[in-house]
């Protein structure tokens, strides 16, 4: 499993981490993110790829497991 943390990345970095690592991967991905703006962004990159993900979240941030 990848992981891409984008954690204090400002936009557009996280989505392009996100939008990189799903062409040249086809693993499963972690991705660890802290705004919501960018956790709006992934979400809306993953399901551009069709898709998703299992999200949990801890007090400071997010997690996405993506399994292809």
């Amino acid at each position: 499993m990848k992981q891409i943390d984008t954690r204090g990345l400002s936009c557009p970095q996280p989505v392009m981490l996100v939008s990189r690592a799903i062409k040249e991967d086809s693993s499963s991905l972690e991705i660890l993110v802290d705004g919501g703006t960018a956790s709006e962004n992934i979400l809306r990159t993953l399901e551009q790829f069709d898709l998703t993900a299992e999200v949990s979240q801890t007090e400071d941030y997010k997690t996405f497991i993506v399994n292809r």
